[in-house]
């Protein structure tokens, strides 16, 4: 009897040993869902508009007549920028227009290349002349324009949050009626639409 008691005590404190291990890998998985839910969402990032029109920063004369306008910041640096320029080679280009960061013309095209992406609406910067004119810091990024201004800014963590911006047929109207200009950065709330709310990494690279 001596024996089956101890056997049972050593039976619970195994039990035990294992709920406790069970209770710890929860929490450490809710951990990773809450961080990996924090930064596959867009997120807000700050912005300013351009003391010069988009002409005047070596983009097409067109794009300052655009009633609304996608301009997408990538960079050949960023492992994000990658993944999201695959499915872009079949993305509406209507409104949309791709700046690319990179150190060279011949190190863009490459690039390019290398993600299947066509040299059509694109820009080659090799001295960060437009994303440094609006204040953008990380790539890849996202700015909404609206007669000519931008109107929000926000990360572009997959295609799947850009496709909405793309495909839809007119901006909202919180942000056509209040264009405002962006200070604030953090994940905001999103409207169905897939438009990050002007009042509020995927990877987040520092454009260079």
């Amino acid at each position: 009897m001596m024996l089956v008691g101890v056997a049972l005590a050593v039976l619970s404190v195994l039990v035990l040993v294992c709920l406790l291990a069970l209770v710890d890998q929860h929490k450490s998985l809710e951990t990773v869902r809450r961080h990996l839910s924090s930064t596959s969402k867009p997120q807000a990032i700050p912005f300013h508009p351009a003391d010069q029109s988009l002409a005047q920063l070596g983009l097409p004369a067109q794009l300052d007549q655009r009633r609304q306008l996608i301009l997408i910041f990538l960079s050949t640096s960023c492992t994000a920028c990658r993944s999201l320029a695959r499915p872009l080679g079949k993305a509406p280009r209507d409104k949309m227009w791709i700046v690319l960061e990179a150190p060279s013309e011949t190190a863009a095209l490459r690039w390019l290349s290398g993600v299947g992406l066509p040299n059509k609406n694109v820009t080659i910067e090799v001295d960060q002349r437009a994303i440094s004119a609006f204040g953008v810091e990380v790539t890849p990024a996202v700015l909404v324009f609206h007669g000519g201004n931008p109107v929000v800014g926000q990360t572009a963590p997959t295609y799947e949050h850009l496709e909405p911006l793309l495909l839809a047929e007119d901006l909202p109207s919180f942000l056509t009626e209040n264009p405002v200009e962006s200070d604030r950065s953090g994940p905001v709330p999103e409207s169905p639409n897939g438009f990050a709310e002007p009042h509020e990494h995927t990877e987040e690279v520092p454009a260079r």
